[in-house]
């Protein structure tokens, strides 16, 4: 009986964790589990035997790693052993025999190249059923699937992806999106969940599902584990996952089985309950899709007026490097009486801790009235750090925030300062906006940036679709100075249709400043024509330039813009407050 009939009559109960289980068995550390393929045959083969012995249905290979960049020219060799090594000890059991797929690196044409090499031996060895496991996204999975699917049409495949308690994956994508997502594929037969939670937050994931159009698979890991001697400590305690197995069944898993930490008890202990359950289609009926909580509407001031088409100001400040605001908060509200609709407020620039921006705008937004937009990088946190972030804004109803990738650490920094980099600015966005849909924060209008001073603006524009792909509405743009940076806004208002753009505003108050935007900081470049205007010019004659230049530019680039995004120099904010005040009365 093949895989998909098996699920017409039966759950079908998969095998629990083969690395942990090895481990926990022999003590061993820093091995390859794969390499035992080859060195300890018989050790591998008998761990699938006391799988098979306790009452799985399946087994999956002994390949989770084994990949071209971790097994190099030996990966076909471990391989072809791991697939005899399920063969022996499955022979005269019914049992499935599962190629195990863990994930692979690089972008989704090289992820792909990864996988058919795998697949190529997999299908060589005659496996015909297929786990893409613990996976972060869907990159390459689809065109591996059709591979598959082209060279064996009857094939089964599982793509099952790594989620934590509250349903992301590493890449800070929703598990459930990506479900979503996939759930349309013809060439993928069931999806699901494995790793990273236990059965307890994947039983409330599977709960919190919308129904799917393909079989469910959930694998949880037996528990949260604790550190000992470097080596990750699982509990035991058989009874209690099973049990939640079980009821990750009732709630609508077809596919079902173990992953880190579980062991043959576990499987036995799921067997049983299943056997005492009794029998009954393992396809549930359809369940009501759930809605997610209500939650107050958002308002936005900002958001409203560029939708009604209206002119839009956004002043950036820096928050300040120490504990006394007064300053910082007064140069907020000077700039909002000019003409301002929000401060944006900087997070860490150039790398150097300031006060948190988040923090900042719910200040801003709590005692001045204002309608901030903080920005939010991809570094210093991960996605828990992240999450915190977003639900305090959400509390705060502070409702736009801007994604950036973030400046690195300074060099001279990096020995003692480690930068975390868990994900892109698009990916970001795309966390920001699942937040959103499911109801867990109030939605957020998503803005992104956009280099126009980029050397290879093509690239640049390639970039800035994926960010609006992933839920970035409107875009703040770099300084625009150069003949080329007002053609790629040009460029950018043709291409980004139904998205927002802000032009980039940056005065210049002194040759000096000039000359170290030029050199020191990354996707500025001031003509050299406008640097020679300041060189002899006095403190006056430096302001009076700035405020000439940048509304030069403001007209040029109005045709090409819904608003402007003024980067308020840091020494003389009041530069800014009044150079605000004439766009707003030019322009209002």
């Amino acid at each position: 009986m093949n895989f998909q009939e098996r699920l017409k009559t039966q759950t079908l109960l998969m095998d629990g964790a083969f690395g942990t289980y090895c481990s926990r068995k022999q003590g061993r550390r820093g091995v390859s589990y794969e390499l035992l393929n080859l060195t300890d045959p018989g050790l591998v083969e008998g761990i699938h035997r006391e799988y098979l012995a306790a009452g799985a249905d399946a087994v999956k290979t002994n390949t989770f790693g084994a990949t071209p960049d971790a097994l190099g020219r030996r990966l076909e060799e471990v391989l072809t052993a791991a697939c005899g090594n399920a063969a022996r000890a499955a022979q005269g059991t019914g049992a499935l025999i599962f190629a195990d797929l863990g994930p692979v690196s690089g972008d989704p044409a090289q992820r792909f190249n990864a996988y058919r090499e795998i697949i190529d031996v997999f299908l060589k060895c005659g496996l015909t059923h297929f786990l893409f496991e613990t996976l972060e996204s869907a990159a390459g999975v689809r065109q591996a699937a059709g591979y598959i699917k082209n060279r064996c049409p009857d094939a089964a495949i599982i793509v099952s992806f790594a989620v934590d308690p509250e349903g992301f994956t590493r890449a800070g994508i929703s598990g459930r999106e990506l479900l979503l997502e996939l759930q349309d594929d013809p060439q993928i037969d069931a999806l699901g969940f494995n790793c990273v939670s236990g059965p307890y937050h994947l039983l409330r994931q599977v709960k919190a599902l919308p129904p799917l159009k393909k079989p469910l698979y959930i694998c949880p890991n037996e528990s949260y584990p604790t550190m000992e001697e470097g080596l990750a400590r699982f509990g035991d305690n058989p009874g209690y996952f099973a049990h939640l197995l079980l009821e990750i069944a009732d709630a609508g898993a077809c596919i079902i089985g173990g992953c880190c930490g579980t062991t043959p008890a576990h499987i036995r202990e799921a067997r049983r309950l299943l056997q005492e359950r009794g029998a009954r289609p393992a396809v549930p009926e359809a369940k009501a899709s759930v809605k997610p909580s209500a939650l107050p509407p958002i308002s936005s001031p900002l958001w409203d007026k560029l939708e009604r088409r209206k002119l839009v100001i956004a002043a950036e400040l820096d928050p300040p490097a120490v504990s006394d605001i007064r300053k910082f908060l007064k140069h907020a509200e000077n700039l909002t009486q000019a003409g301002a609709d929000t401060i944006t407020v900087s997070d860490c620039p150039v790398a150097r801790v300031r006060a948190d921006s988040s923090m900042m705008a719910a200040k801003l937004k709590r005692e001045l009235g204002i309608d901030p937009l903080p920005h939010m990088t991809c570094r210093d946190r991960n996605l828990n750090a992240t999450r915190a972030l977003l639900l305090g804004l959400s509390i705060e109803e502070v409702h736009n925030v801007l994604v950036v990738t973030g400046d690195p650490v300074p060099s001279a920094d990096r020995d003692q300062v480690k930068g975390v980099w868990s994900y892109s600015s698009a990916g970001l966005a795309d966390y920001v906006r699942a937040l959103g849909q499911e109801g867990t924060a109030a939605p957020f209008h998503i803005w992104g940036a956009l280099n126009v001073n980029a050397v290879n603006f093509t690239a640049e524009l390639e970039k800035a679709f994926r960010k609006r792909d992933s839920g970035v509405a409107a875009f703040l743009t770099q300084p625009v100075f150069t003949r080329e940076s007002i053609e790629n806004l040009r460029r950018a208002r043709e291409a980004l249709k139904g998205a927002y753009l802000l032009g980039g505003l940056l005065p210049v108050l002194s040759h000096r400043a000039a000359v170290y935007m030029n050199s020191e900081v990354a996707g500025i470049r001031i003509p050299k024509e406008v640097v020679a205007q300041y060189e002899t010019a006095d403190k006056d004659r430096c302001r009076q330039l700035a405020v000439e230049h940048t509304l030069r530019l403001a007209r040029e680039i109005r045709p090409l813009v819904d608003g402007y995004y003024l980067i308020t120099p840091a020494a003389r904010p009041s530069v800014g407050a009044d150079i605000v005040g004439l766009l707003r009365k030019e322009f209002q």
